[in-house]
């Protein structure tokens, strides 16, 4: 075996693990962004119920409760999955990721646990 005589290749080791441990700490605080589309998030299932073929009334009796839960819906999903949510209709792919379809898929379930 072989000898390194000195202590620079000691430093410049924890040199390196120190600048990955900071970049990791850095990383890791950093929010979690995503976004929904709010137009989409209420037209959508304005569009089913209109091709349900339910009364009008009731239509919009489940599309007020619908409107209604959205916003609670929202705040708890970014809670729970610790995400910073924002409204657009159009973000880059490295500024957030949708979960419109989520959001959708959750409120309806909502209605219909509600009543």
């Amino acid at each position: 075996m072989f000898k390194i005589k000195g202590y620079y290749p000691f430093i410049s080791v924890m040199a390196l693990l120190t600048m990955i441990g900071i970049g990791f700490l850095c990383n890791s605080n950093q929010p979690k962004i995503a976004y929904v589309d709010t137009k989409e998030a209420l037209s959508r299932p304005a569009i089913l119920l209109s091709k349900s073929g339910m009364d009008k009334s009731l239509q919009e009796k489940i599309l007020r409760r619908y409107s209604a839960l959205l916003s609670e819906v929202i705040t708890a999903y970014g809670k729970e999955h610790k995400l910073t949510i924002i409204n657009a209709t159009m973000l880059t792919r490295d500024g957030g990721f949708d979960i419109t379809d989520e959001i959708i898929a959750k409120t309806i379930e909502k209605v219909r646990q509600n009543g």
